[in-house]
């Protein structure tokens, strides 16, 4: 994202343009697959599954089905909303990813 501002304090009017990069969220190593951390946490009350855009939304027989989001389109070991949730939680210490492995 490229933000643009004027510099009102001289009458020259320069630009000043900042590039600003969105660092790579770095995701701690689990021990285990992401369906099973969603097991564990969703047991222990720490994380629940989203509320699906459209309830009716439901799983056919060999389709892509995500449990965390409830909705078609992806698995839920290839869920990015459902590993930036756990890692909020393993960031916010309310989480311990060693106790996580089997």
């Amino acid at each position: 994202m490229v933000e643009t501002s004027t510099n009102t304090n001289n009458n020259i009017g320069i630009n000043m343009v900042r590039s600003h990069h969105k660092r790579k969220r770095e995701f701690v190593p689990l021990g285990m697959n992401l369906e099973d951390v969603f097991h564990i946490l969703e047991a222990t009350g720490d994380l629940k599954p989203l509320q699906p855009k459209f309830p009716s939304n439901l799983a056919q027989k060999g389709e892509e089905y995500c449990k965390y989001r409830q909705v078609t389109g992806h698995f839920i070991e290839r869920c990015g909303a459902l590993k930036n949730a756990v890692q909020h939680h393993i960031d916010q210490g309310t989480v311990d990813p060693t106790k996580l492995d089997d």
